[in-house]
């Protein structure tokens, strides 16, 4: 605040300058403005520093400061979210000072002014410059990892991937690796052709890849997610109901939970049904072969899959199907115990008890009271 105040009782005073003394590489007022632009800088005060480089610029537009007057005004431009003067001012200061210190940074923050408009094939030229030219200047990780967010928005997943995988090995400390880790997975998941089991595979091993780098990662949750998603999408159901049972407990609170959370119920019905279907099967051989031992072997591994899924359609059909084994073994009075036992439920509860379900239960129980008791 006081370098600004300082800057602007310089610029009050008058000491015009008709002629630059020949020991001087600059005027005095071009001076001030460059160090009011600095200062401004500095304070994140991005208004003030294009005031300044405009008024430095107009006055003095082959001076000394004139390169960083545009540089500077670019830049400012660009904080303040007006990305075509920023475009201007930076692709001018690079046509007109190629060689300036400042030329790369230049080249960077034009790449930003594209990107923010999602005028993502002028920003990867940009982007290009800086990875190619300065590959050891700090902003030169995030060129890089901001021309393969270009290639990524461009469909170019190939490129995109091969890109995060440079900045995962040139610059393997820096803080965006992880997120290239993570976002190789999905380039990967858009970028194969062909066969839909390959790209899910090839993606399922990126996303794993990254969890066993970072487990306790930024997206670890959404990574986990999205291999319970994969899974789910290959008819894994069992696979992926435990990934997101996972993801439920282990991230609670993160929008990867609450998605979880969502698929759940669809999954435990699908991974009863898978149990029950099985089971069903079974029931069938072994009645047609009238094995008793075989239907009586099946008692326990139906009321298993009901007590794991209890409040599935499929937990209850199995739980009915218990009753038709003593039936089909003539236990008349420990299947309608199990009839009666579901109807009970029922009534406590009407939504745990689908309607063919009921009517199934009930025909049976009927038909053993009527017949046997």
């Amino acid at each position: 605040g006081q370098a600004m105040a300082t800057c602007r009782e310089l610029l009050a005073l008058d000491f015009t300058e008709q002629e630059r003394p020949p020991e001087r590489t600059y005027y005095l007022r071009e001076k001030g403005y460059w160090l009011m632009a600095d200062a401004a800088l500095r304070l994140e005060d991005y208004q003030a520093v294009a005031d300044a480089a405009a008024l430095g610029l107009a006055a003095y537009p082959s001076g000394l400061y004139a390169p960083d007057f545009l540089f500077l005004g670019g830049l400012a431009a660009l904080q303040l979210d007006r990305y075509e003067e920023a475009v201007g001012r930076l692709q001018d200061s690079i046509t007109r000072y190629p060689e300036h210190p400042n030329a790369a940074e230049a080249h960077y923050y034009l790449g930003y002014a594209y990107f923010n408009q999602t005028l993502f094939a002028q920003a990867v030229a940009a982007f290009e410059f800086v990875v190619a030219q300065t590959p050891d200047r700090k902003i030169a990780p995030d060129a890089l990892f901001r021309l393969a967010e270009c290639r990524y928005n461009l469909q170019q997943y190939d490129q995109a991937r091969d890109q995060y995988q440079q900045l995962i090995d040139r610059y393997p400390r820096s803080p965006l690796a992880e997120e290239a880790h993570y976002n190789i997975g999905w380039c990967l998941m858009n970028s194969i052709p062909g066969d839909a089991d390959q790209r899910s595979k090839e993606a399922q091993r990126a996303f794993a890849a990254y969890l066993k780098s970072f487990p306790q990662g930024r997206y670890a949750a959404m990574a986990r997610y999205t291999l319970g998603e994969l899974l789910y999408n290959q008819g894994d159901h069992q696979a992926s109901y435990d990934i997101f049972r996972q993801v439920e407990e282990q991230y609670p609170g993160t929008p990867a939970a609450a998605q979880a959370a969502a698929m759940l119920p669809e999954l435990r019905e699908a991974v009863a049904y898978g149990d029950y279907a099985a089971l069903t099967d079974s029931l069938k051989a072994a009645s047609e072969l009238s094995d008793a031992e075989a239907i009586r072997a099946l008692i326990p591994r139906f009321e298993q899959v009901w007590r794991q899924f209890p409040h599935t359609s499929s937990g209850v059909a199995a739980r009915a199907n218990i009753g038709v084994c003593h039936q089909k073994l003539g236990e008349w009075q420990r299947a309608v115990d199990v009839f009666d036992a579901i109807l009970s439920t029922a009534r406590e509860d009407s939504s745990l008890l689908a309607p063919n379900i009921r009517a199934f239960v009930e025909r049976r129980r009927a038909t053993i009271a009527r017949k046997h008791l």
